[in-house]
């Protein structure tokens, strides 16, 4: 007999789409993948007192999958926010290649985000979804990212990227 073990993908533990007013607070998250993520066409959210054990962090994004579709996500609040041991902290994500929709993100606030041990503390990535740098810059992302607000953000990284807390792709 064979026994095949494996972890489940994409176990989000909060995902919005298509969302206008959505509130989540006094909550912990300990899944394999993204704590809590706006997807496509989110706006006007709040998430207080989040914790996250373990996780991909709070990735706003991806957006911009599909060729000329409108994405955004805009006025979201995400305060006193705890992110441990996961390889990404607080992430913005964006699609990039050859056939991609266009989109925004806007008014978007990180405030009091406590971070430990965490492979990539800050990432801004509009090269989302392995795409390698040559096709990134043949055909850049197609977002606009306006009024993103870091406020009291602190902790430490895993190290495992050597000295970066932050990585602006």
């Amino acid at each position: 007999s064979i026994t095949v073990q494996s972890l489940p993908k994409n176990t989000d533990g909060f995902d919005t789409y298509n969302v206008d007013g959505l509130t989540v607070t006094n909550t912990e998250v300990n899944v394999g993948d993204d704590c809590f993520s706006p997807k496509p066409n989110t706006t006007n959210i709040f998430v207080q007192n989040l914790w996250c054990d373990g996780t991909h962090g709070v990735s706003t994004g991806g957006i911009g999958q599909y060729p000329g579709v409108l994405d955004y996500i805009s006025n979201a609040h995400l305060e006193n926010i705890t992110l441990l041991n996961g390889p990404n902290g607080a992430r913005l994500k964006a699609w990039a290649g050859k056939n991609v929709g266009y989109r925004y993100i806007n008014n978007i606030t990180y405030r009091d985000v406590h971070i430990e041990n965490t492979d990539n503390p800050i990432i801004l990535d509009q090269c989302y979804f392995n795409i390698n740098s040559t096709t990134c810059a043949a055909y850049p992302s197609k977002v606009n990212i306006t009024n993103v607000n870091s406020i009291n953000i602190y902790g430490t990284s895993s190290g495992k990227e050597g000295k970066v807390v932050a990585d602006l792709t």
